[in-house]
């Protein structure tokens, strides 16, 4: 009895080139696992940020009534300015 791999009956596709051909659609399949993965992580980091950005919000001071921070930094400054003749 023969070996079943004896002849060429496959031409090209018998030897290095069908060897390879699995192990290479496999590197491929976990190179598209992998981008597929990281671009989950970018969606759910962008879904996310919004309770971040709220959180932070909360931990800034409070402007004391002012729309913006330069108005703010005007307040203060004006409420630093002290009368010396009452010191």
């Amino acid at each position: 009895m023969s070996a079943s791999a004896a002849g060429p009956d496959w031409g090209i596709f018998e030897g290095r080139t069908l060897s390879l051909l699995h192990p290479a659609s496999m590197l491929g399949m976990a190179a598209l696992s992998v981008s597929t993965a990281l671009l989950g992580f970018q969606w759910r980091r962008q879904r996310t940020i919004g309770g971040e950005i709220n959180e932070l919000k909360a931990q800034l001071p409070n402007l004391n009534g002012a729309k913006t921070v330069s108005e703010a930094l005007a307040a203060a400054q004006s409420a630093e300015m002290v009368d010396t003749s009452y010191v």
